[in-house]
């Protein structure tokens, strides 16, 4: 009986949050008000960057605050594959992180999530003072290249690209400096190097 009645209260609270996200939404805007993480800080503005990858058979919505394969214009999926064939696999995902933490003597668990209506993620790397990043800082972006068309010249994303964060490339002269005009966006394997189209 205790199990049953502990499955309708979580039924009763999913059904009550998704009412409010379903009420939350701006038809105009298509954005939803309610927001995970303005429920704890309100004060903190919400910068969220997308971007489509675009290649091969695949066309899927990324953005930088920890959500993939959602398509927040049209409200709907966000992962076509066959790309064009109006098909779609995946309808929303995002990175679900849990882990148990001790406090003194209390052992919790914690769980960072991220779901179509709001992530608890945002952009940015932990400090070594153990603060976070600003996450409004502007090349904390989905950068989007394809190494083999694109120029630093064409796109700011190959100019900028994010080498100092860890973002790969190939060091063409050996001289461990970024230079985008020499070097290339790329995976050096112990084979050779691989140049895929990266978001």
């Amino acid at each position: 009986m205790k199990k049953l009645s502990s499955l309708i209260w979580a039924i009763v609270m999913i059904y009550s949050i998704t009412s409010d996200l379903k009420s939350g939404i701006d038809p105009q805007n298509q954005k939803a008000f309610f927001d995970f993480q303005k429920q704890v800080s309100p004060q903190s503005p919400l910068i969220i960057d997308r971007k489509k990858m675009d290649v091969n058979r695949i066309s899927a919505w990324f953005r930088n605050d920890g959500e993939f394969y959602s398509d927040h214009k049209s409200m709907g999926t966000g992962f076509e594959w066959p790309k064009g064939s109006g098909k779609h696999a995946i309808f929303s995902s995002g990175f679900w992180i849990g882990a148990r933490v001790q406090r003194d003597t209390i052992k919790e668990t914690r769980v960072a999530t991220v779901g179509h209506f709001g992530s608890e993620y945002r952009p940015g790397r932990i400090m070594p003072d153990g603060s976070a990043e600003d996450f409004t800082l502007p090349y904390l972006r989905v950068y989007q290249v394809r190494p083999l068309l694109d120029l630093p010249t064409s796109t700011p994303d190959y100019a900028e690209w994010p080498v100092d964060q860890g973002a790969p490339w190939i060091d063409i002269n050996r001289n461990r400096i970024w230079e985008p005009m020499i070097d290339k966006i790329g995976i050096q394997w112990p084979s050779g190097p691989e140049y895929p189209d990266m978001i």
